[in-house]
């Protein structure tokens, strides 16, 4: 728990001479593989640090990383785009939530205005250990030949693949 942390609020952070570890000139990529957890009470979602011990109740939940913590890191992030992939359960607890864009760029130019992605495995469904996102995911990064790859292209094929499986749907 305090790894994943103490990584996103390095995030937010300045370097050894006063300037920001992501600045706005800078694209960031989140990945989190791992487990997930949904709390069915309150419909929050979290991210289940390997070494997390068994959850049991609200006590439980405080060992887990909830999904707000990580998008609320994400709002404070200047970076240009921000593309979080994230393959865990319930990890469509992610486009439940408001993550502010900066203001800025050309409108005539999609890749100027600053955006946010996220990718995920699923919706609020367990999905399969053994990861046909991830695959998918995979695949369509070795597959591809471009110089650039929007994620909006990614995130369709990937979609697409994993769909193609009938086990999740991202």
């Amino acid at each position: 728990l305090e790894v994943i942390d103490d990584d996103l609020r390095w995030l937010l952070r300045d370097d050894e001479n006063g300037d920001p570890n992501i600045s706005n000139d800078d694209n960031l990529l989140l990945y989190f593989s791992g487990h997930g957890h949904l709390d069915k009470e309150t419909g929050e979602g979290y991210w289940v640090p390997v070494d997390a011990p068994q959850t049991n109740g609200a006590r439980g939940l405080k060992e887990l990383f909830a999904v707000n913590q990580v998008i609320n890191i994400l709002n404070r992030v200047k970076a240009h785009h921000v593309v979080l992939i994230v393959d865990a359960c319930f990890s469509g607890t992610f486009t439940r939530m408001t993550i502010e864009v900066p203001p800025g760029g050309d409108p005539n130019n999609p890749e100027e205005k600053p955006s946010r992605w996220a990718l995920t495995a699923g919706r609020l469904e367990t999905v399969l250990d053994k990861s046909p996102f991830a695959e998918a995911l995979r695949n369509q990064l070795i597959a591809n030949t471009r110089s650039r790859l929007s994620i909006q292209t990614l995130g369709t094929s990937v979609k697409d693949l994993v769909a193609e499986t009938g086990k999740q749907t991202p």
